[in-house]
């Protein structure tokens, strides 16, 4: 349309320019391109200015919103007909019907993980003014041809999306798609005055605190870290069983954690008097050799199942060189004897010293130590141990490394 007026500008000099002369036609013409020019050079600085430094943008935006009118009615209200240039009504939504496509259960479980891709996933971006809950989901094609973004709130549905007409690659901002659709919601709920409420929860749908090393709902005050998930009424997992036991006989841990002894590297004990009584077992002195002449100790499943599930409940603590802190760090040697003064057994505090009181076995059972020089771990059975291993390194599960299985 430019180029067509500036066409018609200048047949209309060239015409006044045949009429009153060719000098005064090329000044016309030459002050037209000056203008034009200028116009073109200026527009641009002018607009951003205009944009940038007044409210004026906002102005117009506000006065299409409240003052379009269509069919005597504001624009947006009771928009219930899409109606074609010929007056046909195409899709007609007067009394809208509805039908269930979602159980309430399922679409709650849903809107609630999906609320996360707004808090703290890929759709930041698309957060709303005035704390109004927004779910929804983020979406590219191969290479970035196209950017989509589908949310909602407990008002409205939108979706957007951004590229080009062919197959180009939308480079650099990547989330801008995101905040064009945040700015149209934010007018959409000034103007219509929405405020900001919750998600409707259906009532079949219950929060439960999750154990963060089992997976399972957590034990109130035993299970170290939990995390706040929704279930729909009876597919909620079952109660933490690494910790489970640790509830039922926290009376007794207490006791014996406080009568473990400590040992010096040529394992004698220099524990106070108390002395736990009911590990005769492991209190076969350092004397004891672990020649595998020796006898096997009676296996004690009881006793194995608290101890593997004192190293389940440790997965992820940090290591620490020295440490002996559970759930705040750990080494190899510190982790086994914590996992054996659960089960009311006091160790050695070395893994020289742990080979050296125990026996070794040829039937490793769930709870056994396995021993190499320097490292010691939990056996959990299936070929598997659970080991501090090294600096960097948390507390995890491990495949089998091992020299010698040792007893208590």
């Amino acid at each position: 349309m430019v180029l067509i007026c500036v066409a018609a500008i200048l047949c209309i000099a060239a015409f006044n320019g045949m009429k009153k002369g060719a000098i005064r036609m090329a000044a016309s013409l030459v002050a037209m391109i000056i203008t034009i020019a200028v116009t073109t050079f200026a527009s641009p600085i002018v607009s951003e200015k205009v944009k940038n430094d007044t409210d004026m943008d906002e102005r117009i935006t506000q006065s299409i919103y409240e003052n379009i009118i269509k069919d005597g009615r504001k624009y947006g209200e009771d928009d219930s007909q899409v109606i074609d240039s010929n007056g046909r009504v195409l899709l007609d939504n007067t009394t809208p019907t509805t039908h269930t496509v979602l159980k309430a259960s399922t679409a709650s479980l849903l809107t609630q993980g999906m609320t996360s891709v707004i808090t703290e996933g890929t759709g930041t971006s698309a957060k709303l003014d005035g704390k109004m809950p927004v779910s929804g989901k983020t979406g590219t094609t191969s290479s970035e041809y196209d950017l989509w973004f589908c949310g909602y709130t407990p008002y409205l549905t939108a979706s957007i999306w951004t590229g080009y007409d062919e197959n180009v690659s939308l480079s650099g901002d990547q989330a801008y798609h995101e905040r064009l659709w945040a700015k149209i919601m934010n007018q959409i709920d000034s103007v219509k005055k929405y405020k900001a409420k919750s998600f409707k929860m259906s009532k079949d749908v219950k929060k439960y605190d999750i154990c963060s090393s089992s997976g399972k709902v957590a034990i109130k005050g035993v299970c170290p870290t939990s995390k706040s998930e929704y279930f729909a009424k009876g597919t909620q997992p079952a109660k933490c069983t690494y910790h489970s036991a640790f509830s039922k006989k926290s009376s007794s841990y207490s006791n014996s954690s406080s009568s473990s002894g400590s040992y010096s590297s040529s394992g004698s004990s220099s524990s106070s008097s108390s002395s736990s009584s009911s590990s005769s077992s492991s209190s076969s002195s350092s004397s004891s050799s672990s020649s595998s002449s020796s006898p096997s100790p009676s296996y004690s499943a009881d006793k194995g199942s608290i101890i593997v599930n004192a190293a389940y409940s440790q997965i992820g603590v940090p290591y620490v060189w020295g440490g002996t802190t559970p759930g705040v760090g750990l080494d190899c040697s510190g982790l086994v004897q914590y996992c054996y003064r659960q089960a009311g057994i006091s160790i050695p505090r070395t893994s020289g010293d742990i080979l050296a009181a125990g026996t070794i076995v040829n039937d490793p059972q769930p709870g056994d130590i396995c021993w190499t020089p320097g490292h010691v771990a939990i056996y959990i059975g299936g070929g598997q141990m659970i080991e501090a291993q090294q600096t960097g390194v948390p507390v995890k599960v491990s495949s089998v490394r091992v020299t010698y299985y040792v007893r208590y």
